[in-house]
This record gives C-alpha cells, structure tokens and sequence, in this order.
C-alpha cells in the first residue's frame, strides 16, 4: 500500500462516512478496483479520523450531556439525550456482537455491496421527503438503534439508515441529523474496540496520511450533508447509491 492509496482511501473514507453512501460498501469497492490491501489497521485508522469530525462539530452537544449525566440532572434535555444514544447502542451493540463473523465475510464480496448499495439507494428515496414534526424519545431512540444496527451491513450506510429510520419515525430532520451523528460516536468506537480485540493494529505512515484526509474531507462532507437533509436533498444520494450499485452488479455478475 502506497502514500497514494492511502490517501484515496483517506479521502473515501471521509466523504462517504458521513454521507448516505455507505463508507464500508465504498471501501471494499475502490479496494477491489484499484487492487489495494488497506488492512484493519488502516480501516480502523480511517474510521478515527472521521469520528474526530464529531467531536470537533458537536462539541457543545457532547460536553452538555456529559456534564448533564455527571451530575445526574434528569430533568435536562442533555440527559435524556444521553440515555437515548446508550439505549440505541445497545441494541447496535447487541446486533453487531451476534452477526459480526458473519458480516465481516461480506467485506470481501463486492456484489452482494452492490446489491445492498441499491436497497440503501432505494431506502433514501423513500424517506427523502419525509417531514418529521417530533423529538428523539425512547421508542424512537430503539428504533434508530436498529437502523443503525442494520448498517453493519457493507452498502448500508449508517447515517443513511439512522437519520432516515429517525424520519420514518416522524423525528424533526435538524434532530435526526444531531442524534444520528451522536450515536455514532459509541458505535464507531465500540466495532473498533472489538475489531482491535481480534486483529493486529499496525501504526504507520500511511495510518497517519489516511487519518488526515479522512477528518478534512469528512468534516466536507457532514456540512454538506446537514443542507442536502434540511432540504429535503437525500434523494439525490439515493439515486448515487442506485447508480453505483448497478455499476458494482454489472462489473462482478459472471454473465457480463
């Protein structure tokens, strides 16, 4: 794996992670088609530079809540907020512990990607339109959590299958997008720490390159995501998804 591998995949990382892609999906495509061998390690590494945008984009929300939970105000919206994501992580979690052997070997099989991309495709087309009127509570908030559970799935895009279960669920769009990106935080270090439990994580050069163009162009891409949602753009991924996925079907169906 060269520099510029790593800064291709760095830079597809940090697009598709926070758009309605699918990051995963993506991984294994561009992997395929241009024969590179990333690793866990870099996966991983990517997969930090993205959750760092988070951080850096909801701050404010993050130190609330902790402050909220810490000193046990349950009367405040950050604490119920708080125990919204842990109830949605759980049911991710519990998910992504039974089907993780059997997920993983999808990873390596770009047309059933392919065939997923198009369903992911089809699910934001669905819920393009949809105007939600109400906040998170702890029906929705178990809703989401198996949304996301959901896009364990390479071609299931994570904040495409929370923000728009968020929707289906009559969840305003602007608190769809705050609570989508919210849980990812537990989910993406969560899949890390047990990926670390049972892979070797390598630190090199190109883990530093990939962790640098994942956070400058996922930052790129959840701005550019929040206008697309509020006004009511997701049907635009959709039909990138649709696109791409039938490209992926073509490419690796034996009969073409």
């Amino acid at each position: 794996m060269s520099i510029l591998d790593a800064i291709i995949l760095g830079i597809v990382q940090g697009l598709t992670e926070w758009l309605p892609v699918s990051s995963s999906g993506h991984l294994v495509i561009f992997q395929e088609l241009f024969s590179i061998k990333a690793g866990i390690s870099f996966d991983l590494a990517v997969h930090l530079g993205t959750l760092l945008v988070v951080f850096v984009y909801f701050w404010r929300d993050i130190v609330r809540i902790a402050k909220a939970i810490g000193t046990w105000d349950y009367e405040s919206e950050y604490f119920r907020l708080g125990i919204y994501v842990l109830l949605a992580s759980v049911v991710t979690g519990v998910f992504g512990v039974l089907f993780y052997e059997q997920v993983s070997k999808i990873f390596s099989n770009a047309l059933i990607v392919g065939i997923l991309l198009v369903i992911n495709g089809l699910f934001l087309i669905l819920v393009s339109n949809k105007m939600g009127w109400t906040n998170i509570d702890w029906v929705k908030s178990l809703i989401i959590g198996f949304g996301q559970a959901v896009s364990i799935l390479p071609g299931i895009s994570r904040s495409g299958a929370t923000i728009g279960s968020a929707m289906l669920a009559d969840v305003r769009r602007e608190e769809a997008f705050r609570f989508s990106f919210l849980l990812s935080i537990p989910a993406i270090i969560g899949a890390n720490l047990y990926s670390l439990s049972v892979e070797e994580f390598v630190f090199d050069v190109n883990v530093v390159v990939g962790i640098i163009f994942a956070f400058v162009f996922g930052y790129l891409a959840l701005i550019w995501l929040r206008r697309w949602l509020i006004s009511g753009k997701l049907k635009y991924f959709g039909y990138y998804c649709l696109f791409i996925g039938i490209i992926t079907i073509v490419m690796k169906t034996p009969l073409f």
